[in-house]
């Protein structure tokens, strides 16, 4: 499943607001990297985020109940099954920030979803995200994620039993897919 995202972010910041200044080499080359997983991530496309994760790579997200998931395949199908909830998906915008560390990088962002599964199906959901992104080689090593999580049960009418149907049905739909 695509997310409906529809321009690729940005590495010369024509999407991404410019609160980095000027980067040094090392910086510029780990902050494409986090670009291009960015870009990944918003369209949905599970395999190529998997693949740009390292193989201890860590995927933190309160989506995924709060856990950590270690290595590219466990993420993925963390990912994969709890992201399938939602198939419509925007980035609204997104700002980056660098630290101390040149392959650690910050960043906020605001998406738009709509709930595709279960009592709660056709939901809005929209969120802040604050995201910690760490970079070793060409691949991502940590990707921690926050937001309020209260929102996202609006989006399920603040019933946790509307949001474990419908990952019950996202996780069986994904199941009839992969069994056809």
């Amino acid at each position: 499943m695509k997310g409906s995202y529809k321009e690729p972010l940005s590495t010369d910041f024509g999407a991404i607001p410019n609160t980095l200044g000027p980067l040094d080499p090392e910086r510029r080359k780990n902050l494409d990297v986090c670009i291009r997983f960015l870009d990944l991530w918003h369209r949905f496309d599970v395999d190529g985020f998997a693949e740009m994760m390292t193989a201890d790579g860590i995927l933190e997200t309160p989506y995924l109940g709060g856990e950590r998931h270690v290595g590219p395949e466990e993420a993925k199908k963390a990912y994969y099954t709890t992201m399938t909830l939602f198939g419509e998906h925007d980035c609204l915008w997104l700002k980056m920030w660098t630290t101390n560390d040149p392959a650690t990088f910050i960043y906020k962002s605001k998406s738009w979803n709509r709930v595709m599964f279960g009592p709660s199906k056709g939901n809005v959901y929209s969120n802040d995200y604050i995201v910690f992104m760490e970079v070793r080689g060409e691949k991502i090593a940590r990707f921690s994620e926050y937001f309020n999580p209260t929102i996202l049960m609006e989006a399920f009418d603040n019933n946790m039993d509307n949001m474990k149907i419908a990952e019950q049905e996202a996780a069986a739909f994904l199941s009839a897919q992969q069994n056809s």
